[in-house]
């Protein structure tokens, strides 16, 4: 099987989409595809190579090969009839490896049975964060406020569920999000808290070479602001809390440029009140 596909746009439209679709591939097939693009001038970038899977059918578990030369998509169906992408980078593992998904109906994190597991075959945790789509039930969330969902790791260990910034989209019943853990997972409602008082930072130290990915602020009021400030009183990030109560960042400044390790200054303001922190950035 081989095929060109291209899909010019004109420079100026100003054209933002990331994905395209190939039909009439082999199923149970891994795929190599090369990606470029083209600038203003028609100057063309360099190739990159994606892997993809292509079951047929609706799976138990998805399995998909990772590969240390370039990016990987295991994408399918699962016996609940929901559907999963996961995406690896070419530098996520430090070797191939195998990876399993499954769902799961599991409600140790809450009342919504939607979620799914991922595994590694040999078990080796992600170098680099993991893109993954889910697809839900309507009847998944009847009654549910959608703005207050999002997905969660379960943390055996600790028996905790961790959750993640999400991004939802009702229309399409679909939660897009990025992991840096392979466990199982899980949609939740979330209740943002009506202070400060129980706000929680991790990881704190953030250690981004360990495949953190990024630092994690939950347990926020709906309307808080957090701002990161280096020692100085520089203000290199700040976003708003939504109905989730939760804000993420990935120890990058305004400008996209990952921060140098070191301590910097978190300050967390709500109509409730406000909290000073401190956090640490070790690389």
């Amino acid at each position: 099987f081989a095929t060109t596909l291209s899909t010019p746009v004109a420079f100026s439209a100003n054209f933002t989409s990331t994905g395209t679709s190939i039909s009439g591939l082999l199923g149970s097939t891994a795929h190599f595809i090369r990606i470029t693009a083209r600038n203003q001038n028609g100057v063309p970038t360099a190739f990159v190579q994606v892997t993809t899977t292509t079951p047929t059918g609706v799976f138990k578990t998805l399995e998909g090969t990772t590969s240390t030369a370039s990016d990987t998509v295991i994408s399918g169906s699962l016996t609940s009839l929901r559907q999963v992408t996961l995406r690896t980078g070419f530098d996520s593992f430090p070797q191939a490896v195998k990876l399993q998904i499954q769902d799961s109906s599991n409600t140790v994190c809450g009342a919504i049975p939607a979620g799914f597991s991922v595994d590694a075959t040999p078990a080796l945790q992600p170098l680099t964060p993991l893109s993954v789509k889910f697809t839900y039930l309507p009847a998944d969330v009847s009654g549910v406020d959608m703005g207050r969902v999002t997905l969660a790791r379960y943390d055996p260990g600790t028996n905790a569920c961790v959750p993640i910034e999400t991004r939802i989209d009702a229309n399409n019943f679909s939660v897009t999000a990025s992991i840096n853990h392979l466990s199982t997972y899980q949609l939740v409602q979330v209740s943002p808290q009506v202070n400060l008082a129980q706000a929680r930072i991790f990881p704190n130290p953030f250690y981004p070479s360990r495949g953190q990915g990024w630092m994690t602020f939950d347990r926020l009021t709906a309307d808080s602001q957090v701002k990161i400030f280096t020692l100085r009183g520089q203000l290199i990030f700040e976003a708003t809390a939504g109905g989730s109560g939760i804000v993420t960042w990935n120890g990058r400044n305004h400008s996209g440029e990952s921060v140098a390790s070191g301590v910097y200054l978190l300050l967390i303001q709500s109509s409730s009140g406000k909290r000073l922190e401190k956090l640490a950035v070790i690389r």
